[in-house]
């Protein structure tokens, strides 16, 4: 709503238009700063007017957050049918609750007094917008970038699925009504101005039509019809019918105004002006995934583009599967594209994923996938022992039966049976061995006891060249080779990926059901929740995707980091070490389904990290993730944080981070990560400069403003530490301990050792059993010379495998205990055996 103003008005060249009235003039202020209306709404500024009123930012003094008031002018208010119109706005919205419609609370009246005359203004109260229509973006840019248009395009669609679902036509969706802001979690496209929606009603012969009430409009024209004309459907011109095949026509316009600046003509045929431009563009397609985005592209605006109602897209689901299929395909990822380019969207940065696959043909849409051929295969053959070791022989086989038996677990993997194996002459060349078993590559090896378990020798050989693909040994206990064979057969899967031999392929485009897919999207919102109840209804939802869909891999590895954010927050029940076998059992299966999965790679890593700290492993996952999905912006971060920050190496992580922000803008989180990277390596005034720079548009966040106050306290400036603290809202729970326990580390830096002692007995008297403030309390411990108090709460962090306790070789906070015995055995326990080099750099 900041850009109202330069926008024009919500109703940007409506046929429904006040034109008639003097509305472009600039009437004074309704109202003044700090003034109350209704008893609650206190006016904060005046941010824009429109051809309906003015719009001002209010704080809501009841529910303490910031709203838009939306002015209707005195003028327009007594013209029959207004209010109704604008309470059609709040029913419209109030029925659709998606993050992609724009809030409209309600409408209020609020009476001031000119003089000594009472003036009664009515408003709308709104969710406040922060950003610009897209009509004014493109006003100053003509065109966006593709993958802006795609997630602008997904995230739209999901709207308007939203409100038909709700039994909502929106009737007039065009780029002026399309709000462009920031959300929590990245780029966020808003429908806004339902003014003059309609609800659906059926007819007799089951068509679903607007059910239009002349009464409850404004007053228009004799041929005048809701909506604009540049942006109507050929039926909503004709005979005023808005069905909401019209509202995705109005979508298919905006889309072709997004990516080519300028609206399709009417007179021209439209396939060939969607060639044409896609031919323009063919030349800049500097990759296989952009060329492949023009087939999606072609399909998507043809089939909204129909001039028959019948002809287009049946709802905004199949807009819908066609982007996702594309965005599964390419990028198992979650999270937001690069808006880099175009500074999309205030200029603000954000999240990623990267565009994917998807064809389709006129209004009878297939999904379909290149280069499909037959599966990659392999065989797994009898293990050739050390003669004479029955022992050996008979765990081989074993073993053998087990490895089988996980690769066939493997989608889209074909993996013959042992019968069939031993029935075949093995023994042969290895090209006339894979004709036989008809398999392109085999996976031979050896098992060899040794003292204290056994040694497993496997190589994976190219049945047509008789090259090495791939070779490893492992050294394992007796007890450890059943899961290692789940181990080998995820690196199997992941060689043939890789190597790309004969009989490799494109991996198959998977669409959820509908049904799945409203669960998946349910799992999500909770999982963005951030809490515990909301983390219980993710798994819940991610259960029932599964269900409804048991070749989600998506789902198995949302699972599977819903468990890992349950190990490390909110004092859970369950025991830590359960909840990561959770996670790791649910991200084999995501694997298992689909073994090019970059999130349950990920997963797998953090879990190798949080409760079996090897280090070697973690990182072979991260990087496998990434070499998959290089885009996948959230494995990078992982990786720069939880593995090279927490190692000390600092310059690789820099390294990670200036990837990530050369490709992808940023988005608070990932901001924020920065900032801790430099405080951990003792970058004090680099951390503290980029978060003053994140306190800029956060004044509030709290995380940025601890991290800030451990800077001031490693650079020696507990005044401002202290200050910065005093400075924050009240905190409750963790948060008001962690929050304690800082102030008790300003007490030690200032000397007040007593003080800061009675700190921590104050800490110690108030925490629960499951407590995640056991590293906060270990630092407080070493900062006022009680080591083994320190180390106590050291090993309950341990046991509760608290995330934090990853970067204790690094941590300055832990600089008091670096010389203590203790310590240096608990860093062996973490398998932290190498010493980081540490240096402060102010």
């Amino acid at each position: 709503m900041l850009a109202d103003r330069k926008a024009g008005h919500f109703l940007e060249e409506p046929l429904s238009s006040t034109s008639d009235l003097d509305i472009f003039g600039s009437p004074e202020e309704a109202f003044m700063p700090h003034e109350v209306l209704c008893g609650r709404f206190e006016i904060l500024s005046l941010l824009g007017e429109g051809g309906m009123g003015q719009v001002y930012e209010a704080l809501d003094l009841e529910l303490k957050e910031s709203v838009a008031i939306k002015t209707i002018r005195g003028d327009i208010v007594g013209i029959p049918g207004t209010l109704e119109r604008f309470k059609r706005e709040v029913f419209a919205t109030r029925k659709v609750t998606h993050p992609n419609v724009c809030r409209t609370f309600d409408i209020e009246r609020h009476t001031t007094m000119r003089g000594n005359v009472p003036h009664t203004i009515t408003f709308l109260t709104m969710e406040l917008l922060r950003g610009q229509t897209l009509a004014e973006r493109l006003r100053l840019s003509e065109s966006l970038e593709l993958d802006d248009v795609r997630v602008m395009a997904k995230q739209l669609a999901d709207a308007l699925q939203a409100a038909h679902q709700a039994g909502i036509i929106h009737c007039d969706l065009k780029p002026a009504n399309v709000f462009l802001t920031i959300g929590n979690f990245g780029p966020r496209a808003v429908v806004t101005d339902f003014g003059i929606a309609r609800l659906i009603q059926q007819t007799d012969d089951g068509d679903l039509v607007a059910r239009r009430a002349p009464e409850r409009t404004l007053q228009f024209t004799a041929t005048a019809r809701a909506g604009t004309p540049r942006y109507m459907a050929p039926e909503q011109q004709g005979c005023g019918a808005c069905t909401p095949a019209s509202d995705l026509y109005s979508l298919g316009l905006l889309l072709f105004e997004a990516l080519t600046g300028e609206l399709p003509s009417r007179h021209q045929d439209l396939a060939c002006q969607i060639d044409l431009w896609l031919q323009a563009r063919s030349g800049l397609a500097a990759c296989k995934a952009e060329a492949n985005a023009h087939s999606m592209w072609r399909a998507l605006l043809t089939g909204c583009l129909q001039k028959e109602p019948e002809k287009r897209f049946n709802d905004a689901s199949q807009v819908l599967q066609l982007l996702e299929a594309r965005e599964e395909r390419y990028s198992p990822s979650t999270e937001w594209t690069g808006w880099r380019r175009g500074r999309f969207w205030m200029l603000v940065a954000s999240m990623m994923a990267l565009l994917a696959v998807a064809a389709t043909v006129g209004r009878t849409w297939t999904l379909g996938t290149a280069n499909v051929g037959r599966k990659p295969s392999v065989a797994v053959l009898a293990f050739a022992n050390i003669p004479g070791d029955t022992a050996s022989q008979s765990v081989s086989n074993v073993v053998v039966a087990d490895l089988t038996s996980e690769l066939a677990q493997v989608n889209g993997l074909r993996v013959p049976s042992q019968s069939l194996i031993l029935n075949s002459d093995t023994a042969a060349h290895f090209a006339e061995t894979g004709r036989r078993l008809r398999v392109d590559t085999l996976l031979q090896g050896s098992l060899e006891r040794v003292a204290d378990g056994f040694v497993e020798k496997v190589e994976l050989i190219d049945t047509q060249t008789g090259a090495q693909l791939w070779s490893r040994n492992y050294h394992r206990a007796q007890a450890e080779l059943g899961t290692l064979q789940q181990d080998i057969a995820e690196e199997v899967a992941f060689r043939l990926r890789s190597h790309g031999g004969a009989g490799s392929t494109a991996a198959a485009v998977h669409v959820m059901p509908p049904a799945a897919k409203a669960m998946y999207d349910r799992g999500q919102e909770a999982l963005a929740e951030h809490t515990r109840a909301g983390f219980e209804k993710a798994i819940v939802a991610f259960q029932q995707t599964i269900d409804a869909d048991p070749q989600s891999a998506a789902a198995y590895a949302a699972q599977a980091d819903v468990y890992i954010k349950m190990a490390s927050n909110f004092n859970r029940p369950e025991a830590p070490l359960t909840l990561l076998a959770n996670a790791e059992k649910a991200a084999r299966r995501a694997l298992q389904v689909n073994s090019n999965s970059a999130p349950a790679y990920c997963s797998l890593a953090q879990i190798e990290l949080l409760r079996d700290y090897e280090w070697d492993a973690a990182e072979e996952n991260f990087k496998r993730a990434l070499e998959l999905d290089p885009t996948y912006l959230r494995g990078h971060m992982l990786y720069a944080t939880l593995l090279l920050t927490a190692e000390g190496r600092f310059a690789e992580a820099r390294a990670q981070f200036a990837y990530a922000s050369s490709n992808f803008p940023k988005k608070l989180d990932t901001a924020l990560l920065e900032v801790t990277g430099a405080y951990y390596a003792r970058q004090f005034q680099t951390s503290l400069e980029q978060g003053h720079q994140i306190r800029e548009h956060a004044p509030t966040h709290e995380a940025t403003a601890e991290i800030m106050a451990l800077d001031y306290i490693a650079e020696g400036r507990p005044k401002e530490a202290m200050a910065l603290l005093y400075s924050l809202p009240p905190a409750t729970g963790d948060a008001q301990a962690s929050r304690i326990a800082l102030l008790g580390l300003v007490y030690a830096q200032q000397g007040r050792r007593d003080k800061a002692r009675g700190v921590l007995r104050q800490i110690e008297s108030s925490i629960t059993a499951g407590s995640e403030q056991n590293l906060q309390i270990a630092s407080l411990a070493a900062a006022v010379g009680d080591s083994s108090k320190a180390m106590k709460y050291l090993e309950r962090a341990y046991t509760r495998r608290q995330m934090s306790l990853l970067f204790v070789e690094v941590d300055p906070l832990m600089d008091p205990l670096r010389s203590n015995a203790r310590f240096h055995n608990f860093l062996t326990k973490l398998h932290r055996n190498q010493p980081v080099r540490l240096t402060n750099t102010r």
